[in-house]
């Protein structure tokens, strides 16, 4: 979880993933794109 205050668009945070800690950035949603193929 992200705390309120640090939660704006745009803020770069670290994160700790199973020990080791990344850079991550907060983005507005959807954060992924789904590929829809069309016939």
């Amino acid at each position: 979880y992200v705390k309120t205050e640090i939660s704006d668009i745009g803020n770069e945070i670290e994160i700790d993933i199973r020990g080791s800690h990344q850079k991550a950035k907060i983005v507005s949603t959807p954060f992924y794109r789904r590929d829809v193929k069309t016939k």
